[in-house]
């Protein structure tokens, strides 16, 4: 068994998986690992050796406990209750790195990519800016990501966490509780528009007007249902979009750990009675 686990980790070695992937495959080989332990502890039992059997069936059980862990860890976004992690840590002596005193990286992550100070839409009175919440389609979705590759073809946004160092990372993440973005809080799509077609306001964007693409359906401005706006009343116009989401790192027990998630787009409207 031994042989077997410490072959699979030679041969993922060789290929580049991504860190949250690798931990993924390594959870479920040790899985299977787990299972054996158990199966070899009831064979003895069952042959009433006894010291053996109760002997691996302790292990057995002690690493279903670290099994379990791992699966919350690596295969949901929840911390895993019951975890004797720092407990641990604190038994060895072995202590967590901490953000340096004084020195907060939050606004650095934290901040919109704006490839120009205002955007060509205009500008509107914050008091009259409300965000809205955007449904999209796959199709509109697959659309998001080629705006998203549009901009970073053309150095409209960066996807390398700021130049941020994995040990500012791991900071940003002890300081915040949240995901660290690759491309921070998002950037500014250089242009967007809003148009109401049969009843639907349906968001446009892209990286110019020759190249806008359809991303999504207004569904609520603000806390207010677009289905109880009446547009003889009330005009609406898209203030700004947003590109967020993407490649992320959350905080690991081992340092940070890598997912993947698909763009979206956060559009902000202005209204006008």
């Amino acid at each position: 068994m031994f042989t077997f686990l410490d072959a699979v980790n030679q041969y993922l070695g060789y290929i580049n998986f991504s860190p949250k992937l690798k931990n993924r495959i390594y959870t479920i080989v040790g899985g299977l690992a787990n299972f054996y332990l158990f199966y070899v502890a009831v064979k003895f039992l069952k042959n009433h050796i006894w010291l053996q059997g109760v002997g691996f069936l302790v292990a057995a059980t002690v690493l279903l406990y670290f099994l379990f862990l791992n699966i919350v860890y690596y295969f949901t976004e929840r911390r895993a209750p019951f975890d004797i992690s720092p407990k641990v840590e604190k038994l060895f002596g072995i202590k967590p790195r901490q953000a340096a005193a004084g020195v907060s990286i939050k606004p650095v992550i934290d901040d919109i990519q704006n490839p120009r100070q205002i955007p060509l839409d205009g500008f509107y009175d914050p008091k009259h800016v409300l965000p809205a919440k955007l449904n999209s389609s796959e199709l509109e979705l697959k659309n998001i990501d080629m705006i998203a590759h549009d901009m970073l073809t053309n150095e409209l946004m960066t996807d390398n966490y700021a130049g941020l160092s994995e040990h500012d990372l791991l900071n940003y993440l002890q300081q915040s509780r949240k995901p660290a973005y690759a491309i921070c809080a998002g950037a500014l799509i250089p242009h967007f528009s809003l148009k109401l077609e049969a009843g639907n306001y349906v968001a446009y964007a892209g990286i110019n007007q020759a190249h806008l693409l359809r991303v999504g359906i207004i569904e609520r401005v603000g806390l207010q249902s677009i289905r109880s706006i009446n547009p003889q009343r009330v005009q609406l116009f898209a203030a700004a979009a947003i590109m967020v989401g993407g490649n992320s790192k959350i905080n690991g027990r081992a340092g940070t750990v890598d997912q993947e998630q698909p763009y979206r787009i956060q559009m902000r409207i202005a209204f006008k009675r």
